[in-house]
């Protein structure tokens, strides 16, 4: 396999507050790494240093693979959803769509259609974001994420809020992304859905990985 990123003694606290302490990992292009542990773990502040989105007090992130990078060295082919950062409130779900589509070049109006029909809501709905139900607003999130067709997804708590069929059409979504050679790190608190949908799941404690132990489960 080859390696795509790799965190090398990641620590990171606020004032006197650790949350990660010294983190080390690699993950493999086409791995679905799933990240496990109790709230207060870690595991979202892990996923944001991940893409850059919070900076490591020590440590470093290494992106190994070149297909990642761009002219300018940065890695703009990853798509991500935090719950903090989700869509647009005062606009229907198709225009959020839109607006993340215009940060990319290229992506058609035929592409967007797909993605939401792929999570399961239609385009042509004009309900404003703000009056979706929660399992509704994750889905658009995670369809959102996939606008750049990025080749590494980092989702943080994908499951939550989703009813039984969301969560198939997002163990449908993981599968079909696998497929397509995309590398996806995802956290979870549930167990069943972490052992069926990831390749290897991470267990972190107290910012700390368990026993410095990576668990294979397929």
């Amino acid at each position: 396999m080859t390696l795509l990123l790799e965190l090398k003694n990641v620590s990171k606290h606020y004032r006197k507050n650790e949350v990660l302490n010294d983190v080390n990992f690699k993950v493999q292009r086409n791995e679905i790494v799933g990240l496990s542990g109790i709230n207060g773990a870690g595991k979202t502040t892990l996923l944001k240093v991940i893409i850059g989105m919070v900076q490591p007090n020590a440590g470093s992130i290494v992106i190994t693979d070149d297909m990642f990078r761009d002219e300018s060295g940065r890695a703009p082919k990853i798509g991500f959803s935090f719950k903090e950062f989700g869509a647009v409130q005062q606009r229907t779900g198709y225009k959020n769509m839109q607006i993340i589509a215009s940060l990319f070049k290229d992506v058609s109006e035929d592409r967007l259609i797909e993605l939401m029909d792929l999570v399961g809501l239609d385009f042509k709905d004009t309900k404003k974001v703000r009056d979706y139900s929660l399992g509704m607003k994750q889905r658009l999130s995670i369809a959102m994420s996939l606008v750049g067709d990025p080749k590494l997804i980092v989702w943080d708590e994908p499951d939550e809020s989703l009813d039984t069929e969301g969560r198939q059409l997002l163990h449908s979504i993981l599968r079909k992304m696998s497929d397509e050679k995309t590398t996806i790190i995802f956290s979870s608190h549930d167990q069943t859905f972490l052992k069926e949908n990831a390749t290897r799941i991470i267990r972190l404690n107290s910012g700390s990985i368990c026993d410095l132990e990576e668990e294979s489960i397929r």
